[in-house]
């Protein structure tokens, strides 16, 4: 399908200020997402950074914890899109699942302890994703036949943990 401007800029609009994520952007807009991601890829390329205008933009437009809370949005999709991928990864070994899902973990607690410091209201997420990281690296020890249950488990149950604590 032919696209126009008006699609092309209401996708970098609820990109930048709607604070969107890509696919949700493009959805928002209409637009496929595959057509999305190349017009934000030939952008760049172009010199129009929209992950920099994003950046600026919620700068400029609310607090530090509005920022954080977007950072940390971006942050959890990404960690959620990586869980799917270890979900769905037939050729991985269960070990090199949990291995993996040892080092998101940690990646995760990072990002959410840095949130905390930068914005005490999510700090209470970070104190959450660490329990989720303990009960991870507990699981991964004494019962490592579980790490596919707890996979699947672990996604929606991070989505409400960041609707309790993430607010």
């Amino acid at each position: 399908m032919a696209y126009g401007i008006r699609h092309r800029n209401e996708v970098k609009k609820n990109y930048i200020h709607k604070m969107l994520p890509l696919t949700q952007a493009a959805k928002l807009a209409g637009v496929a997402l595959p057509t999305a991601r190349r017009w934000k890829s030939e952008a760049s390329i172009a010199g129009d950074d929209w992950d920099k205008l994003k950046a600026a933009s919620a700068l400029s437009s609310g607090s530090r914890d509005d920022l954080v809370k977007t950072l940390v949005n971006d942050y959890v999709i990404l960690h959620q899109s990586v869980i799917e991928s270890l979900k769905s990864a037939d050729n991985m070994s269960a070990k090199d699942k949990v291995n993996s899902l040892a080092s998101l973990a940690d990646a995760f607690t990072k990002t959410m302890k840095s949130a905390g410091m930068a914005s005490p209201e999510l700090s209470k997420l970070a104190i959450a994703n660490d329990i989720i990281q303990l009960l991870g690296t507990f699981i991964q020890s004494k019962f490592p036949q579980h790490i596919e249950v707890f996979l699947e488990v672990l996604e929606p149950f991070g989505e409400e943990v960041a609707k309790t604590y993430g607010k």
